[in-house]
């Protein structure tokens, strides 16, 4: 199997497993404890403008939107909408840390847009 892929198809073969493991899990080790995870989200985006209702939606949809991107890119289902999807995803938590200026997470958070462009990039085209 290796031997017949090229280097760009075995890279993104290991970028989309790598990121399929690193965000699902993000996702999966909150699901238990989902209410705990949103309480401590709204703790932390007190000071800012954002509604309170907006922080608790993204508190209970943060874990389960992660899972199932994981899942998804796992499956090698639809990969460019899947990580169109995370980019989109990274893009709203990179806001929320900006908003916090959290330049540090900010600059963790450029990794895996980073990661999602190169899925984009490599994955290929899904028939329409």
């Amino acid at each position: 199997m290796l031997a017949s892929q090229s280097n760009q198809q075995l890279a993104h073969t290991a970028l989309r497993f790598y990121m399929a493991i690193n965000i699902g899990l993000h996702g999966i080790v909150r699901l238990p404890k989902l209410a705990e995870f949103a309480g401590g989200l709204e703790r932390m985006f007190e000071p800012t403008f954002v509604p309170t209702v907006l922080v608790q939606a993204a508190g209970y949809g943060i874990p389960i939107a992660e899972a199932a991107l994981g899942l998804l890119l796992l499956s090698g289902w639809r990969v460019r909408e899947v990580a169109v999807a995370g980019l989109a995803l990274i893009a709203a938590l990179t806001a929320g840390m900006s908003l916090l200026e959290k330049w540090d997470i900010v600059g963790i958070q450029l990794m895996y847009a980073l990661a999602y462009f190169a899925l984009i990039y490599t994955a290929p085209r899904t028939p329409a």
